[in-house]
């Protein structure tokens, strides 16, 4: 880092720059599985639930005057989540397409357990809100939609609505939308 600045200033940029990178970093390993994470370093997350990040996050980069264009990160979390979904739903129809003597029963329980972490997470953490972050529409909403939908069409078996009936409602409202509705397999 080139700072010509007073030796005060240089490190206080430093310490934000740092500050937000351990936060990154946290974010990026609570959304890896727990079996892919052994044998890594742990960074313990200090902010609790989705629910409350909001909160913590605006005190986090107000109290290291980070600029609050870091609030994506929030949205970069759901689109995590949806991926991560999506990549659990390929990999759990990808087995089952096996032919029987080869399919792994042990493969698909892991797949179909990422599926229902996922599922539980995007759920507690979407809670009684409309929107999956802040109060409008954004691509958080999109990658919920998506990997929603796809659970419904690959794998109708699978009953997320049971246990999450607010993301049931907000794939419902989603499915409105022309965007969703004209890009129904």
């Amino acid at each position: 880092m080139d700072c010509n600045a007073p030796r005060d200033n240089c490190q206080g940029k430093i310490s934000a720059r740092l500050d937000f990178y351990l936060y990154f970093v946290t974010e990026l390993i609570r959304l890896i599985p727990q079996d892919k994470r052994e044998g890594a370093t742990l960074i313990l997350d200090e902010f609790g639930s989705a629910a409350t990040q909001r909160t913590e996050l605006r005190r986090f980069m107000t109290a290291r005057s980070i600029p609050r264009s870091f609030k994506r990160i929030l949205v970069k979390r759901w689109e995590a989540l949806g991926d991560g979904l999506l990549d659990a739903a390929v990999g759990a129809r990808l087995e089952a397409m096996r032919p029987k003597r080869q399919q792994s029963a042990e493969n698909l329980d892991r797949q179909m357990g990422k599926m229902r972490s996922a599922v539980d997470a995007m759920s507690r953490d979407l809670g009684d809100r409309a929107w999956c972050n802040g109060e409008a529409y954004t691509l958080a909403d999109i990658a919920t939609g998506v990997a929603l939908a796809y659970l419904d069409f690959r794998h109708p078996e699978f009953a997320w609505r049971d246990s999450a009936p607010n993301l049931a409602r907000q794939l419902q409202k989603l499915a409105k939308r022309p965007s969703f509705d004209h890009t129904q397999p």
